[in-house]
């Protein structure tokens, strides 16, 4: 299809997309409105999360859709229009639109949303923050540009009180533990069951041991190294 054909389907289904949500919006005011229950309307709702196009009653915005979704040209749209207010609105159980740029995988979204003002280090109501999540995942690109805007490599999550690199660990994402660890990650940090980041990639050894030999070693070296920092004087 011609460059010139591609920017107008692209443009169409922008506004598509827009309208869609925007009809939402309009329909959920007008229910909310007729529901006389005393509490705070919708449309208050809005006015709280800077009438950031929400989509629906839980303060998911338009931006986190097209984060989720992973519609870049989307994102750049609203980015236009929004506040720093509005990039850091978060859903009824504290999801903001950086935890949704997490599960895509795309760098180039997750940089809009830091360069844009985005906080790294906002927990849902879970305690997970975006770096947490990025810790469970096998590219440490996303990690590594949440940790250049100061992202807390030493948080806690849940009642197991797991930092992102016994997250790491656990999951055996070796590349993101070694970049934790270069990054200011504490290994004597423990759980609130006491095991350590370099007990989990034990634990994770044992029960992955696999034939190539390559990835054994990679593993055992990951293991040595958060063990290394267990040592006084580490």
């Amino acid at each position: 299809m011609p460059d010139g054909y591609t920017a107008i389907f692209a443009l169409f289904a922008l506004v598509v997309i827009i309208s869609f949500f925007l009809i939402r919006v309009s329909r959920s005011l007008a229910v909310r409105e007729e529901e006389d229950d005393g509490r705070p309307g919708i449309f208050t709702r809005f006015r709280r999360r800077d009438d950031f196009f929400v989509v629906d009653g839980t303060g998911k915005t338009i931006l986190m859709q097209a984060v989720a979704q992973g519609f870049v040209d989307g994102i750049d749209h609203v980015l236009v229009k929004a506040s720093v207010e509005a990039v850091n609105s978060a859903t009824d159980d504290g999801t903001t639109a950086l935890h949704c740029a997490i599960a895509p995988g795309n760098p180039a979204i997750v940089s809009k949303l830091l360069a844009f003002g985005a906080q790294p280090n906002v927990a849902d109501h879970d305690g997970r923050t975006p770096l947490w999540l990025a810790a469970h995942k096998e590219d440490a690109r996303i990690a590594a540009l949440l940790l250049d805007y100061k992202a807390d490599p030493n948080c806690r999550v849940g009642k197991g009180r797991l930092t992102p690199l016994m997250a790491a660990a656990k999951n055996g994402r070796i590349e993101v533990v070694h970049l934790l660890l270069d990054r200011g990650a504490d290994p004597r940090l423990v759980s609130e069951d006491g095991r350590t980041a370099a007990l989990f990639a034990r634990e994770n050894f044992k029960a992955n041991m696999v034939e190539q030999v390559t990835d054994n070693q990679k593993l055992a070296r990951m293991l040595l190294r958060l063990e290394a920092g267990l040592k006084p004087g580490a």
